[in-house]
């Protein structure tokens, strides 16, 4: 097909519209009985929110045999209520009810099927303001729709708003686990040491991991096991990580009992997740990573932990959704189920760090490490140490590096065997 052949067939496109016309009395046209939409009040609201604060931008298309409205319903109600007249309407040439029909099936619909450049409605959002109440909301909405984080000021309308990252597609993750496995020699080593943390590679579960868990005496655990609800999706898909693949042991139920066998003061997060095979709470620590405002978050607004110290119920107030966190911002996961740095510390510094006499211990257990996030938050506290064990060679080598760059004088560790 040539240009020019593309060129004609562009331009046979039949054009249906026949006038446009201003100023129409909304009582000479019709709702059409197709109209198969329902305008709430909440939508009526929000368009008239864009007709104070911008104004009428498009026409109302109407039938011009039927005077039949096709697309417009909800504003030729709102001008007929208001007892104003409908500032543009577009007749169009529709042959017979059948064609209406299809007109308003099809062209919201073919709108629907756009795809969103995520930087470009970022850029738009942070350059535009939103005033009124009900534009703000319906901001908020479809931002949290296209996996945008913002914040509108209430007084200004000013707009911030930061896209949430991928984190990655499955190539480039791929590349990267392989190369920090090469660089820690991961498939060479076991077990590493940066003094008072301790990283293994291997089964928690297996006696002879245990064996060489027991000789570096831990005293209490802090972990984040698998749940057992095949949390990464069929496509290896977690919010919007494409790369992550299955989470080892996280798709069969998870039985705590290897925990519990240790008999250790413990925090483990998870755990409503295998309640029925855990001891009652004795005391249940809640991370609300949602933020203010009763709007649901698009994972969970709260995760659980089961802590065996006995007490009340206390709560960390943390917003992690998105790109949307209180800290560690702009820095991608290396885990699916990572946890922020600033939970785990809470975790050691308020349930853990001293036994019930004051005495200090002085060393974490995690049998589940993943990106190595409790040996990262032990290091802010001198008294106590931190071993961390899993099977994974990928999170194995992640938290390696996690803890390598942590120290500020990139301390090497030392490999043990």
């Amino acid at each position: 097909m040539t240009d020019e052949t593309k060129v004609e067939e562009i331009e046979q496109y039949k054009s249906r519209i026949v006038g446009v016309e201003e100023n129409v009395d909304p009582a000479t046209i019709n709702p059409n009985p197709y109209n198969f939409k329902l305008h709430q009040k909440p939508q009526i609201e929000t368009m008239h929110g864009v007709f104070s604060e911008l104004g009428v931008i498009d026409g109302i298309k109407v039938s011009i045999k039927t005077r039949n409205v096709i697309d417009g319903h909800m504003r030729a109600k709102m001008f007929l209520e208001a007892g104003q007249l409908i500032p543009l309407v577009i007749w169009l040439d529709l042959e017979d009810e059948e064609e209406e029909r299809r007109a308003i099936i099809l062209f919201d619909e073919v709108g629907d099927m756009a795809r969103v450049d995520r930087s470009l409605l970022e850029k738009i959002l942070n350059e535009t303001r939103m005033k009124d109440e009900k534009l703000r909301q319906l901001a908020e909405r479809m931002a949290k729709k296209k996996k945008i984080d913002v914040k509108i000021d209430d007084e200004t309308g000013e707009i911030e708003a930061e896209a949430q990252k991928n984190d990655g597609d499955k190539d480039e993750m791929d590349a990267m686990f392989e190369a920090l496995i090469e660089k820690w020699e991961v498939r060479e080593h076991f077990i590493w040491s940066f003094d008072d943390i301790i990283v293994i590679k291997g089964d928690s579960h297996l006696q002879e991991i245990i064996d060489i868990i027991k000789t570096f005496k831990p005293d209490c655990q802090l972990t984040d096991p698998p749940y057992g609800i095949d949390v990464v999706g069929s496509d290896g898909r977690i919010g919007l990580a494409k790369h992550f693949g299955d989470v080892l042991g996280d798709t069969e139920p998870f039985d705590p009992k290897y925990i519990l066998d240790w008999g250790l003061p413990s925090v483990i997060w998870g755990a409503n997740f295998f309640s029925s095979k855990m001891p009652d709470f004795p005391r249940i620590l809640i991370w609300n990573k949602k933020g203010e405002g009763n709007e649901s978050n698009d994972f969970a607004d709260a995760e659980i932990a089961w802590c065996s110290e006995a007490g009340s119920a206390r709560i960390f107030d943390h917003v992690w959704r998105g790109a949307a966190r209180a800290s560690e911002r702009g820095i991608p996961r290396m885990h699916p189920t990572q946890k922020p740095i600033a939970l785990m510390e809470w975790c050691i510094d308020e349930f853990l760090l001293q036994d019930k006499e004051g005495n200090n211990r002085k060393m974490i257990l995690d049998m589940y490490c993943g990106a190595g996030t409790t040996a990262i938050a032990s290091i802010a506290f001198k008294s106590i140490g931190a071993i961390c064990v899993d099977k994974d060679e990928r999170y194995i080598a992640a938290t390696l590096e996690r803890i390598y760059n942590k120290f500020r004088q990139k301390k090497e560790p030392e490999v043990l065997k």
